[in-house]
């Protein structure tokens, strides 16, 4: 072999174990995170929370109540009340960094009925314009709110530990959200009325909808406090801002007595909007003995979250002599607060 030869291999040698050490080095690296350390046996928690929550939202009103003169006493809303919901995450841990994924659902489904055998009821929701039934002669006012929620956050985030009973935790993640909500209004006679098909009495049934889906990025930080052996303080903070797509729509059905239903309004817009979120926790953790080849914990806690800048539900009003329409374009904001019941395993 001639000496150029042996030049060339020992060049292809020597980069073929220059490589091989950089691998090996780069693998060794204490840098925070790499797949060596990600073992895919070890470093998983899971758990599933069960949730009661109260939604916050406002603008709910549908009827007015008067007196014999025709004068506004109070107002009625639909108010909602206390539901369940559930969420689901699971986390992994690959040396400092851990990453995370959750599922979060939750609805809420009330209503509300005011009547009056005098007919002292007056519409909130529906102005003379399109209305049927009048002012004064109403007896029958019904109001029904639906909500459903979902949620997908993907996480990641990096542990830390700053003394023997205080631990944190600081993550971000993208977001993806679905919040579908529901107004609907009646106005009539009675109960009668509103289920017939041909009522004998006027009626006017008002139908909103505002469905939102929310793609964002959030930011936050935990920390667990150790008061026992076998039991800490956990809290959690974060802030979130995306942009959300309002899809809402707005439908009046009325009937003048002896007749069919007629639409007299059924449209809806869509629009894009920056809306933020916030999210707050905290509870205390009790550590459970060790079976099934990994650690058990149990959690309570309050938590809180709220949605700023939201699209509210479509108004329609009509109330110059002209008959001009006019849509209110306010924003709003809507809330979730309660308790969480956490079970978790890790191993």
């Amino acid at each position: 072999m001639s000496w150029n030869k042996w030049i060339i291999a020992f060049t292809v040698f020597a980069a073929s174990q220059q490589a091989t050490a950089a691998t090996v080095d780069r693998c060794d690296t204490d840098c925070g995170f790499n797949f060596c350390d990600c073992e895919p046996c070890e470093g998983w928690s899971f758990y599933a929370d069960w949730l009661y929550w109260k939604t916050r939202k406002a603008d709910l009103d549908y009827v007015f109540e008067l007196d014999i003169n025709g004068f506004i006493t109070a107002s009625k809303d639909v108010c909602p009340g206390w539901d369940s919901g559930f969420r689901v995450g699971v986390l992994k841990q690959c040396g400092d960094i851990d990453f995370g994924l959750r599922y979060t659902y939750f609805s809420s489904d009330e209503s509300s009925v005011t009547t009056n055998p005098n007919g002292f009821l007056g519409r909130t929701q529906l102005g003379d314009h399109y209305a049927e039934t009048t002012d004064g002669v109403i007896e029958y006012a019904g109001g029904s709110y639906d909500l459903k929620f979902n949620q997908i956050d993907i996480e990641i985030g990096h542990p830390l530990a700053f003394t023997d009973c205080i631990n944190g935790r600081v993550f971000a993640g993208f977001r993806f959200a679905s919040i579908d909500q529901e107004f609907d209004v009646h106005y009539a006679r009675s109960s009668s009325d509103i289920e017939g098909i041909e009522p004998q009495n006027p009626v006017d049934k008002v139908y909103k909808s505002n469905d939102m889906d929310f793609y964002g990025v959030y930011i936050g930080a935990e920390s667990t406090y150790t008061l026992s052996d076998c039991l800490d303080f956990l809290g959690s903070m974060s802030l979130g801002i995306g942009s959300a797509g309002f899809d809402r729509h707005f439908k009046i059905e009325t009937n003048e007595g002896g007749a069919a239903f007629v639409n007299k309004v059924n449209f809806g817009d869509d629009c894009w909007r920056a809306v933020s979120v916030m999210d707050l926790n905290f509870g205390i953790t009790y550590r459970l003995c060790s079976f099934l080849c990994g650690d058990w914990a149990l959690s309570l806690g309050y938590e809180f979250h709220h949605w700023l800048n939201t699209a509210d539900f479509i108004s329609l009003n009509s109330g110059d002599t002209s008959g001009e329409n006019h849509l209110d374009r306010h924003t709003d904001s809507l809330g979730f607060d309660g308790i969480f019941v956490r079970v978790s395993f890790a191993y």
